[in-house]
């Protein structure tokens, strides 16, 4: 089965945005803008990776790119959440957190997943404040974490046992 048809069976509208399946060619749109220094070192082709290793989706509005996520799917129970967001965040930060929120619960319970982490960059204080806003919990410093020895902090979402 087709793994990307598999995941989107949430595509839709959440608000402004339009909620559907991730392509690189969105990310590549948009990647420069993420925030992480460690992406504006990578090609385009990073995006391939992402796609690749787990579900992604993206939000669009008004026929632009506003972010790109997903999870790399590390081994049963766990992922790792990733996003690209565009500087059109700031016109629709509702849209974008609640596509990103709904997604990772999509995700998560669709993959049985009672972990999601997110490595953050430490200097990054949007982001930090992004992933602390949707409900991440600071677990601790990730020395030399980045392509360039850039120190993150990782994050994660642990769902409470049934």
């Amino acid at each position: 089965m087709d793994r990307a048809r598999e995941i989107f069976e949430f595509e839709g509208r959440i608000g402004e945005a339009e909620i559907v399946e991730f392509e690189p060619e969105h990310g590549e749109k948009i990647f420069l803008h993420a925030g992480d220094p460690g992406l504006k070192d990578y090609s385009p082709a990073i995006m391939e990776v992402y796609g690749e290793a787990g579900p992604a989706y993206s939000a669009i509005v008004e026929d632009r790119v506003l972010l790109c996520a997903g999870i790399m799917l590390m081994w049963p129970g766990v992922g790792t959440a990733w996003a690209v967001v565009s500087p059109l965040i700031e016109v629709y930060p509702i849209a974008g957190s609640a596509a990103v929120m709904y997604g990772l619960q999509y995700l998560a319970d669709k993959h049985k997943l009672h972990r999601i982490q997110a490595p953050v960059y430490e200097k990054f204080e949007r982001g930090i404040r992004w992933v602390e806003f949707l409900g991440f919990k600071r677990e601790g410093l990730l020395t030399a974490y980045g392509r360039n020895k850039e120190n993150y902090i990782m994050y994660a979402y642990v769902k409470e046992s049934d």
